[in-house]
């Protein structure tokens, strides 16, 4: 039996950034303008048309120029499972967008990769809830290389994810996935609460947490925290059945929220990862605008960028 390896080429809807000059070598991976991916699935499909319908089929439904494929540099070498569930959470977290898998489509590589079996395409997530169409990526060119740091430290850390910043993590990328505008809301106050050690004084806990994860001054932790406790108030009745609202209703509370919680994750992952308990137990003893004494290699580099709601007043 020949040796063969299995080879999973996700296309991506990048709304607005250029994914070609993101440098993922360490991965054994880089992305490629869908446009590009005939020429380059030519290596092992050549004869085969399965490559130029999927593009044709994107382009029916997506702007092409903001469709990528994220394909190995070498294709006879296994790349790690699902690594683009990791990328597509990255973007998430870096940009609450539109940013999405569109589909999937696969290989069986065999003889040094010149020869394949297409084994088939599946559709993956597409534009995902009706409830965040059109939100493009808030890229910018110097951003480059907060990315490529960021995602160096995510695959660096993700292995030693505590099991709160796991379910963090999934809740927010869910969220993505539920259709019904309320329950995409409640998944990302869930997302909230995992981080909060305990249920007493929860309401409290949860906005004081995410106040100092998300400000640097004193002045922006308290704006965060009112902020919080408006929202979670609005997760109260919408738990409880006694309001329902629509996107349009919702729309301004699901970008913060995203934001907030998007935020906190990325400096939860930039302080190291620390356990939940010893994570309570430092917020409860730093003051407002101290994030920084969470460890002491914080830096403060995706602070300066990526975080989108200091001075937002939530109504």
């Amino acid at each position: 039996m020949l040796d063969k390896v299995y080879v999973q080429i996700p296309i991506f809807y990048s709304a607005g950034i250029d994914l070609e000059s993101i440098q993922l070598d360490f991965l054994n991976s880089k992305f490629i303008k869908i446009v590009d991916l005939k020429d380059y699935t030519q290596q092992f499909d050549s004869g085969h048309s399965t490559t130029e319908d999927s593009i044709n089929h994107h382009s029916e439904r997506f702007d092409i120029d903001f469709l990528y494929a994220l394909v190995p540099i070498d294709i006879t070498t296994k790349n790690t499972p699902n690594i683009f569930n990791d990328i597509n959470c990255i973007f998430l977290l870096l940009y609450p967008s539109d940013f999405t898998i569109c589909s999937i489509i696969e290989y069986d590589v065999y003889d040094d990769g010149k020869r394949s079996v297409f084994l088939g395409e599946m559709t993956w997530g597409g534009i995902q809830n009706g409830s965040h169409r059109k939100i493009l990526l808030d890229y910018k060119t110097c951003d480059k290389q907060l990315i490529e740091d960021f995602i160096k430290l995510f695959f660096a850390s993700k292995n030693n994810f505590p099991n709160y910043l796991d379910l963090c993590i999934r809740n927010y990328i869910n969220h993505y996935f539920i259709w019904h505008d309320n329950l995409s809301f409640i998944s990302l106050c869930i997302s909230m609460e995992t981080i909060v050690e305990g249920k007493e004084q929860l309401s409290y806990r949860i906005r004081r947490n995410f106040a100092l994860l998300n400000g640097s001054t004193v002045e922006e932790c308290r704006l965060i925290e009112k902020n919080v406790q408006k929202i979670y108030e609005l997760r109260s009745k919408l738990v409880h059945g006694e309001t329902s609202k629509t996107y349009e209703e919702l729309q301004p509370n699901f970008n913060y929220l995203r934001s907030l919680i998007s935020f906190a994750i990325i400096e939860l992952i930039n302080t190291g990862s620390i356990d939940r308990i010893t994570l309570n137990q430092k917020i409860n003893e730093l003051g407002y605008g101290d994030k920084y004494k969470l460890c002491s290699t914080y830096d403060p580099k995706y602070q300066n960028r990526f975080n989108r709601i200091k001075s937002i007043v939530i109504h």
